[in-house]
């Protein structure tokens, strides 16, 4: 817009003004930021408070014949409300669309007014300072753009997060003194560092004492007879059925009929410290961020604890699952209830009854070991099991 500022120092009636055209500057500001932001939701509702101090340098362009080209400098001082709404792009994890509006509140505005002759090198011949009225309160929009980036937990209670952000705003005129139609639009990067608690979700799955653990019996004969495997189950109503075989001629087989055993495992129970009071069992042996389903090193120590289960009614297996802290919450607390409820799962196949066992997911709320590193991720990504007397 038109800047107009006064040759002199003085306020003349009518004034002698300078035209100062358009130009750049730069600034600072510092505030602090509330935000609201439901766990799972795309759309965040914030307000910032911030001091903002700008400045600005113009260089006017003078009539031709004058001697005197003026530079002005301004300082302006702003206090900002801004409330805002930001939208979580799903195409682009991590980033949100910003959008708000600005209220500027003047709390201080000064002009230097600098003549230079353009006769002799350009010499400055002297500074004067102007004083200028500003409207008192400028309202403007504000667009932008900001990043989200996890930087470390404490305590599993408290989340800090680095968020870089570049914004552009624009609002009505800064001054309309002297006759000017002066504006100002703002384009603003900066940094926050952003402090939230945690939601913590635990889910343990409620005993069901209806829960059979299913029965299936397998009869097989040898391959060589050509006979497939037979499935046995419960009879609802059993019918008798009177057949008439003539000439039936009974003879004994050459090869006998093998009834084939399905392989059991041999279980070595002293490899494995399993007995009332032991310590939780530990398997961090996850290789991927997203796997759940059991390691070969779990799956051994759940068939020696099935047999020792076998012998030992009156005892309860707790089962917690774990991961990383690399992801969404939610995704990390749905990975931690599936590698838990793998592994009730395979218990129950093995004839363990549901009601014994106790599995929930815990996410990435216990760390083991420092989550910054590979390998503190790697050994975070673990279910832990643990023997607890139910006093039978």
């Amino acid at each position: 817009g038109d800047l107009f500022l006064p040759r002199g120092s003085y306020r003349l009636v009518p004034a002698d003004t300078v035209y100062i055209g358009s130009g750049t500057g730069a600034g600072r500001f510092l505030g602090a930021r509330v935000e609201w932001a439901p766990v799972g939701a795309d759309i965040a509702l914030s307000a910032n408070l911030l001091y903002d101090n700008r400045s600005s340098s113009v260089e006017s362009q003078s009539p031709q014949g004058e001697i005197l080209n003026y530079t002005s400098e301004l300082t302006l001082e702003y206090l900002v409300l801004s409330p805002e709404i930001d939208y979580k792009l799903s195409f682009l994890p991590g980033f949100r669309l910003t959008g708000g509006i600005d209220a500027e509140l003047n709390i201080a505005a000064e002009a230097a007014f600098v003549p230079v002759r353009r006769d002799s090198g350009s010499i400055t011949t002297e500074v004067r300072r102007v004083s200028i009225d500003t409207e008192p309160l400028r309202i403007g929009v504000n667009a932008g753009i900001s990043a989200d980036i996890f930087l470390f937990e404490a305590n599993q209670r408290t989340r800090f997060h680095f968020s870089p952000f570049l914004t552009g705003h624009f609002g009505t005129n800064v001054t309309n003194d002297f006759g000017s139609d002066w504006n100002m639009a703002v384009v603003r990067f900066g940094a926050r560092l952003k402090i939230g608690p945690n939601a913590m979700e635990t889910e343990i799955l409620p005993f069901d004492p209806t829960y059979k653990g299913k029965v299936v019996a397998i009869a097989s004969l040898d391959d060589r007879f050509d006979v497939d495997p037979v499935q046995l189950g419960p009879v609802p109503q059993l019918q008798a059925i009177a057949l008439e075989v003539p000439n039936l001629v009974v003879s004994e087989a050459e090869t006998p009929i093998v009834l084939n055993q399905p392989d059991i495992p041999e279980i070595d129970l002293d490899k494995f410290d399993i007995h009332l009071g032991s310590p939780p069992q530990t398997f961090s042996s996850y290789n991927s961020q997203l796997q759940v389903s059991l390691p070969e090193d779990v799956r051994e120590y759940l068939d020696a604890l099935v047999a020792w289960a076998q012998e030992n009614p009156y005892t309860e297996i707790r089962i917690e699952g774990h991961t990383d802290n690399f992801g969404s919450r939610q995704e990390m607390q749905k990975i931690s209830e599936n590698r838990a409820k793998e592994a009730m799962n395979y218990l129950i196949e093995k004839g363990i009854p549901r009601g014994r066992i106790l599995a929930s997911g815990l996410g990435g709320r216990r760390p083991k070991a420092d989550p910054r590193t590979p390998e503190g991720r790697r050994q975070n990504r673990r279910i832990e099991i643990m023997i607890v007397n139910t006093g039978g």
